[in-house]
């Protein structure tokens, strides 16, 4: 195999070029960003979650009974055996900060401490207050035969919401019959899936290769990963464009759109507004059929058209009559990013979209 030094691009790091495929070579080139020049991509966002959750159960009560003393005496004390502890419940509570991703698959609550003599209740076992996004909504998995039901169990905001409630702690014998103690309850086991209601105000829905992360890099300060191959995204990347008087507007990059997958359209369902972004005029029409094909009711979103890579365009009278053909001609937008062509109306057109519809 024959070896080539050759120096990278605006780096000062030479490498050896082989007969690798191009994608090999980028997926290299990416290894030499993040550790020799402290690139870092963009971390996808986390939209969904099932966690599977197990309360504490409740701490055992104790046969026990208060001593004699100094005089002999025949036959047991009185009972003097306490109650278990409880045990934790679990519970979730709204952060702004938080995150999907760092919950754990599982929790596992802590079991209260069985009960003591003189009267002495065990501890009780330390709630855990899970840390939940914002708007994200809760569905109990619920075993109905051979069938898995979801039921809507609530919606998370600064308030704490209960998910499983931990057991009762077990009576001692100072309260039962003084020969009797009771065991502590059983925690409640429940899997629960945790959905982001809307993880961005405007979705870049297209087919992969057409841009999208691109254009992401273009308006906002997010770094996705960019490479001349497809599926280079593969999960959804949330940049966000601040203006000058302080207000903010997320745009979520999706994973490419493909036949017969769903995977991008549930991401799209939970933004606001359908960015379409196409790099030729037959792709629109594909795209609005994938999503009607998903759920109808999508399609009354409000929605606008970035046509991409029009440096690269080589007959604009094709373009010209898509754009006189259509009913939206002011909601599309002719962008390239190599020649930072369309960017600026792209971001006043994000703006007049989000504030015609009162989002934010």
């Amino acid at each position: 195999m024959l070896f080539k030094c050759v120096k990278h691009r605006n780096t000062n790091f030479q490498y050896f070029d082989t007969s690798f495929k191009s994608s090999k070579r980028c997926y290299f080139l990416d290894i030499v960003r993040i550790f020799l020049h402290n690139e870092r991509y963009s971390r996808g966002i986390v939209d969904y979650r099932r966690i599977k959750i197990i309360a504490g159960n409740g701490g055992d009560g104790i046969v026990s009974y208060r001593a004699h003393g100094s005089h002999k005496r025949i036959g047991p004390g009185l009972p003097n055996g306490g109650a278990g502890g409880r045990g934790s419940s679990i519970f979730a509570i709204g952060n702004r900060q938080a995150k999907l991703f760092k919950l754990p698959g599982t929790v596992v609550g802590y079991n209260g401490i069985k009960g003591k003599g003189s009267n002495c209740s065990g501890d009780n076992g330390e709630d855990i207050i899970l840390q939940v996004p914002i708007g994200t909504l809760i569905y109990k998995i619920v075993e109905n035969g051979d069938s898995v039901d979801r039921v809507f169990s609530g919606y998370i905001r600064e308030e704490k919401v209960l998910l499983c409630k931990g057991g009762k702690g077990g009576r001692g014998n100072d309260v039962l019959n003084p020969h009797d103690c009771e065991r502590g309850e059983t925690g409640e086991k429940c899997v629960f899936d945790f959905e982001l209601e809307c993880i961005a105000e405007v979705g870049l829905f297209g087919y992969p290769n057409v841009g999208k992360s691109t254009l992401l890099s273009c308006i906002s300060r997010a770094n996705p990963r960019v490479a001349n191959f497809p599926y280079t995204t593969t999960q959804p990347c949330i940049g966000t464009l601040k203006f000058s008087d302080g207000k903010s507007i997320k745009v979520a990059d999706l994973p490419g759109a493909t036949d017969g997958s769903t995977s991008t359209l549930e991401h799209l369902e939970r933004t606001e507004i359908i960015a379409y972004v196409i790099d030729n005029v037959k792709d629109l029409q594909r795209l609005k059929i994938l999503v009607k094909d998903y759920n109808s009711e999508m399609l009354a979103k409000s929605f606008f058209v970035i046509f991409t890579k029009m440096d690269l365009q080589g007959d604009y009278s094709v373009i010209d009559k898509f754009i006189s053909d259509q009913s939206i001609s002011s909601k599309i937008v002719l962008t390239s990013a190599y020649l930072n062509l369309g960017i600026s109306d792209l971001v006043n057109l994000i703006r007049e979209m989000v504030e015609s519809l009162n989002i934010n």
